[in-house]
């Protein structure tokens, strides 16, 4: 039996590629584009509005 060693360590555990992530990332900002999001914080929304985030007040945020 062969002794334990921190030697590979260092390498990353990979479980999705790039082209996966930016896939995920897109639909997630497309969701958010279509859907929206609702904040009961007042930071929060002025945090998203001086971020060019839109705001409608209307449905509270």
């Amino acid at each position: 039996m062969s002794k334990f060693s921190f030697a590979n360590l260092s390498t990353r555990l990979r479980l999705l590629s790039n082209d996966k992530i930016s896939e995920i990332y897109a639909g997630a900002l497309e969701l958010l584009n279509e859907k929206g999001a609702k904040y009961h914080n007042s930071e929060a929304l002025r945090i998203v509005s001086n971020n060019g985030g839109e705001i409608n007040k209307k449905d509270g945020g």
